[in-house]
């Protein structure tokens, strides 16, 4: 009776994201509404018909701001990204949302401390970017994408400080950035 009483909702291949104690709370909350496309850009403010400039406020390239110029076309985003995922010494080119979604995908469908991490990086690149393009767009004032960069890193080592299979590969992820300044 159950069963037949139950909605049934597709399966959604992000799931591994979301679920889980790896990332904090509020990254994990703005990466749902991402994820889920509920996030106020301005492309969805017009559909409601709220007026508000169109213009992206991270990037220069006066593009609308839509989820997929948000992440990962805006210079900004793309360029924490890019550093985050250089950072764990990955070989990949930042691509659209939806090609970077198929990319951690793949890369965190297990409980491997890499995995943890990649998410943990990639929910507070979301929640970070989200969170400048308010700043910007509302109280005018802008940090730059190494600043981020940087808070993220000191994140992910205090986020790690409880997470004891993270252990060894956040000793080489200190190693690695003393020498590249992230």
């Amino acid at each position: 009776m159950y069963i037949a009483a139950k909605s049934q909702f597709q399966k959604v291949t992000w799931k591994n994201l979301v679920l889980g104690d790896v990332t904090i709370p509020r990254h994990l909350f703005i990466l749902w509404l991402a994820l889920n496309q509920r996030l106020a850009t301005v492309d969805r403010l017009a559909k409601w018909k709220i007026d508000v400039p169109k213009e992206c406020v991270l990037c220069t390239s006066q593009k609308e701001e839509t989820l997929d110029h948000l992440f990962f076309e805006c210079a900004y985003a793309r360029s924490i990204w890019a550093a985050l995922v250089g950072w764990l010494k990955e070989k990949h080119n930042v691509g659209s949302w939806e090609q970077e979604l198929k990319w951690l995908i793949k890369r965190t469908n297990n409980s491997r401390p890499r995995a943890q991490v990649l998410t943990f990086l990639f929910a507070a690149t979301i929640y970070y970017t989200w969170m400048e393009r308010n700043k910007r767009r509302f109280q005018n004032q802008c940090i730059t994408y190494a600043e981020r960069v940087r808070e993220i890193a000191l994140q992910l080592h205090i986020k790690g400080q409880n997470m004891s299979k993270w252990k060894s590969m956040l000793e080489q992820l200190n190693r690695y950035s003393s020498g590249n300044n992230v």
